[in-house]
């Protein structure tokens, strides 16, 4: 699309230095700045128009994220996901019908019953009846405590099961002998105590929100959203309530549209501007040869590199 609209209405030619905009192509030198801008204008307005449509879908056929959020409200599960800095993201599974282990049939009933507005909210308490997905920030205290008493044990105990590995194998064995993060050998059970202490200590948080909304959960201003600013100095949790995509949904790659677009600015821009040959000096200062289309490698390697993200994802 990029390419049809560059290319094929000729676009491309507003970046050169005429008096005015012409989609026709003349010998008038390209200006590098005015590249970039009509570069970045066609994928934001492209990527802009994408984006409207895939909402518009999105309101028939949910995304998996949003899929996701479903699931854990029907099967009656509370997930929290941490990050490497220990702060991270908490989904608010509570099913309206109070519980989960029951028959198909009873689940459907109980299904149809919400749809109809006879069952209690999804939302963490009725101040916030639609907010399920939210932003967790814990205060350095809690975070040190994790650490020292549950993720130093388990470090400590892959790195053993590793150094184990590069004492006793070849390389061979040692390629051979790839298996999970955790060793075979690593027992657990040492370390229940201490999981199950972490996770009576999030329960008893997460009955405190819904006891205290107004101390617990916060909304982010426009500037923290847009910066991405993380609160600091805390002497309790805190939950921030999520926008329309929920920001756990970004460390899968989704609601990223805005860099991934970026990226692709970045990355046409560039290709077009290094792909150059002889130097033509009849026709102006900044006026090159190029011996292949730069827009059309550029489009072609954003593309790919669209394609890998999609795929890491």
């Amino acid at each position: 699309m990029f390419l049809v609209v560059a290319e094929g209405f000729g676009y491309k030619n507003w970046s050169r230095m005429e008096p005015a905009l012409t989609t026709l192509a003349s010998e008038s030198p390209e200006s590098h700045p005015l590249n970039f801008f009509v570069i970045t204008c066609i994928v934001f307005g492209i990527g802009g128009i994408q984006y409207v449509l895939t909402m518009l879908i999105a309101l028939k056929y949910p995304p998996p994220y949003v899929e996701f959020v479903d699931l854990c409200a029907v099967a009656n599960i509370s997930v929290i996901m941490f990050n490497e800095d220990l702060n991270g993201w908490y989904i608010h599974g509570k099913s309206p019908s109070g519980a989960a282990d029951v028959s198909s049939e009873r689940l459907r009933l109980n299904l149809e019953a919400e749809s109809q507005g006879n069952a209690t909210i999804r939302g963490i308490d009725s101040s916030h009846p639609e907010a399920q997905t939210f932003e967790i920030f814990l205060p350095s205290r809690m975070i040190d405590d994790y650490r020292k008493n549950y993720l130093a044990p388990v470090n400590k105990a892959i790195l053993d099961g590793q150094v184990n590995q590069q004492t006793n194998y070849n390389g061979l064995q040692r390629a051979l002998a790839q298996g999970p993060a955790l060793p075979k050998d690593l027992v657990m059970s040492d370390m229940d105590q201490t999981k199950e202490l972490m996770n009576k200590v999030m329960k008893k948080y997460i009955e405190q929100v819904r006891a205290e909304p107004a101390r617990y959960v916060l909304q982010k201003g426009f500037l923290e959203r847009l910066l991405g600013l993380a609160p600091t100095e805390l002497k309790f949790p805190v939950l921030y309530v999520d926008s329309i995509i929920p920001s756990f949904a970004k460390a899968f790659l989704f609601g990223l549209d805005f860099d991934f677009m970026m990226l692709e600015v970045l990355v046409i821009a560039c290709l077009d501007m290094s792909l150059v040959a002889d130097h033509i000096p009849d026709a102006g200062a900044n006026n090159v040869s190029k011996p292949v289309n730069g827009l059309v490698v550029g489009a072609l390697v954003a593309y790919c590199v669209d394609y890998i993200f999609i795929g890491i994802r």
